[in-house]
């Protein structure tokens, strides 16, 4: 026998605004764009419900999309119907005000000049599109990709002292058909750096990458040797270059992230102007430069040098990969040999041994690099060296092998040696007993590219050998390249 309750209850209608709040916004965290849109259209009630949901994370592709943003977010006049008392009180006594506001959180911007050729984007318009959605919302999140040819934007930003607000991160990939190989340093009248580090163009920025030969990261090499040996280009010294003058970057006082790909306009003037500036980079724990075709280990060693002294005690990831040397260069090995046997404080290797102990991830890609990179060995006990076992830490799948160390408190160490070792009486293998024997928690993994080998260490652990391609030759995911 039904109670009068359960009476009740069979003959009240329910729908779906009777959700409690937190239930409803859960529900449309799951509903694309499209199906929110579609909701909104149900009723008015509904269409004021969504507003939240739609607006929390918005993802740009073209220059239309950003423009039909900014006009939606000008056009206030919203003409909804009023929640009833008994909904109102299912959702926590908010006003219509309070649910119907579009407070946008996150927006992703990706904009590709090879397919966003019919709408010319202006500077002035485009921080005027930016500064919209900012005052729009309170602390949004904005991630701006520029791939493809928007040097002329990027100057126009800067010479309008036009700023971009709330942009967090930023992704530069310059290149593309019909770019030169190389650009030189002294042509241009607009410097890419201040554009990006001044603090004046982005003053909120946190992370950045620029990658200036590719217009967007699939077409960077696939493998760590494709991109080794790829866009070569001609050394130029930093007292080649015209008016090297040092520029205090301030926005480098926000930045926890900075990546350098492929980026040809990176000379040792730049990296002297980026960290070995009056502006430190306090916030700074993710370096990456990687295969950038101006920086050369013998030429530049003395700066590349001072970038490790002063960039190691700050960091807790630090990606550095330089390009082979070209075939028939053995001459470069024995100028290095005797640079850094004059000058031994500004030998690489010896500058990761003394700084680069504390450091959570090292990831290094040298033509020359020696045993001198390691600590001294200890001695260690027969019998702790008996017991030894295979690493209980699955080497499969390789790509996330560097995080799952990270997490299980290892610190992850990879050496990839081009050429060949960069001191007199060094041999591989004297490497390879140094990094099966340097402290607990430690892992290290070393590839010869010359001699096609490549093994796994870990405190405690045997060793693991393997040949090197199956790190060289490996194709790199896209986040990876």
């Amino acid at each position: 026998m039904s109670t009068d309750a359960e009476l009740t209850m069979a003959t009240t209608k329910k729908t779906f605004m009777d959700l409690p709040r937190e239930v409803f916004l859960m529900i449309c965290a799951y509903l694309t764009p499209k199906d929110l849109t579609r909701l909104a259209h149900f009723s008015k009630d509904c269409y004021l419900a969504v507003q939240q949901p739609l607006y929390e994370h918005i993802d740009i592709t073209a220059i239309d999309e950003l423009r039909s943003l900014v006009w939606t977010l000008g056009r206030w006049s919203l003409i909804v119907s009023h929640l009833s008392a008994k909904q109102r009180q299912h959702w926590q006594k908010l006003t219509d005000a309070q649910l119907c506001a579009r407070d946008i959180k996150k927006v992703t911007i990706l904009v590709d000049a090879a397919t966003n050729t019919k709408s010319p984007l202006v500077g002035v318009d485009f921080a005027r599109y930016i500064g919209t959605i900012s005052r729009a919302s309170n602390n949004v999140n904005i991630e701006l990709s520029l791939h493809g040819k928007w040097t002329m934007l990027l100057m126009q930003l800067s010479s309008s002292t036009s700023s971009l607000p709330d942009v967090k991160r930023l992704v530069l990939c310059l290149g593309g058909e019909g770019r030169a190989p190389v650009l030189s340093v002294r042509a241009p009248n607009w410097d890419v750096w201040d554009t990006c580090f001044s603090g004046s163009t982005f003053p909120d920025l946190k992370e950045i990458e620029i990658d200036t030969l590719h217009g967007s990261p699939a077409e960077r090499p696939e493998t760590l040797k494709a991109a080794a040996s790829a866009n070569r280009a001609s050394h130029i010294s930093r007292y080649q270059e015209d008016g090297a003058v040092s520029i205090p970057f301030y926005g480098l006082r926000k930045i926890t992230k900075l990546s350098i790909k492929h980026n040809d306009l990176l000379t040792t003037s730049t990296l002297g102007n980026l960290f070995c500036s009056s502006i430190i980079p306090a916030k700074l724990t993710h370096l990456e430069i990687v295969n950038c075709p101006m920086l050369h280990q013998v030429r530049d060693y003395e700066d590349l040098s001072i970038l490790l002294q002063r960039g190691l005690p700050l960091l807790q990831h630090f990606r550095f990969h330089l390009q082979r040397n070209p075939r028939g260069a053995e001459h470069l090995l024995a100028a290095y040999y005797k640079d850094t046997a004059e000058h031994p404080e500004w030998h690489l290797c010896n500058v990761v041994r003394e700084l680069g102990q504390k450091i959570k991830s090292l990831d290094l890609a040298l033509p020359f690099a020696c045993n001198r990179m390691f600590v001294p060995r200890t001695k260690q006990a027969p019998a702790a060296l008996a017991e030894r076992d295979w690493p209980d830490i699955a080497r499969e799948p390789y790509e996330t092998l560097r995080e799952r160390l990270l997490s299980a408190g290892y610190k992850y160490r990879r050496l990839i040696c081009w050429d060949s070792v960069c001191g007199k009486n060094h041999e591989w293998q004297d490497m390879l007993d140094l990094a099966d024997n340097q402290g607990d928690m430690m892992s290290w993994e070393i590839v010869s590219n010359r001699d096609k080998t490549a093994s796994w260490h870990v405190s405690g652990f045997l060793p693991m050998s393997y040949k090197s391609s199956e790190v060289l030759k490996r194709e790199l995911p896209l986040e990876g390249r």
